[in-house]
């Protein structure tokens, strides 16, 4: 959801909305499920992979044309993914905080 929540450039309305739907989306898990404290930390990672994935997708989906029409898209992802930073700079432990649900 993150990733079709407004401009990718503004970091703070991108982590805002991050943070916001993810606390809302885990206070609606947690009624029915049981979720660990340790899976919660690895969202960054797998946030990480679906950045590489999604970079690839755009690439490759035009390849054929003479200019990406999502170049901009491109560099963003690849600038990022080079430099090890994070999609959305997310407080974890302050969502975890938020849900006493969450097991440590």
């Amino acid at each position: 959801m993150v990733q079709f929540a407004g401009s990718l450039k503004n970091e703070k309305k991108r982590t805002q909305f991050a943070e916001a739907f993810l606390l809302s989306y885990l206070e609606g898990y947690t009624n029915v499920n049981v979720i660990n404290e340790y899976w919660i930390l690895k969202l960054d990672l797998f946030m990480k992979y679906r950045m590489v994935g999604t970079y690839k997708f755009v690439m490759n989906n035009w390849k054929d044309e003479p200019i990406n029409p999502h170049q901009d898209y491109l560099d963003w992802h690849k600038n990022r993914i080079i430099n090890d930073l994070p999609y959305v700079t997310i407080d974890y432990k302050k969502i975890i905080n938020a849900i006493p649900s969450i097991h440590a």
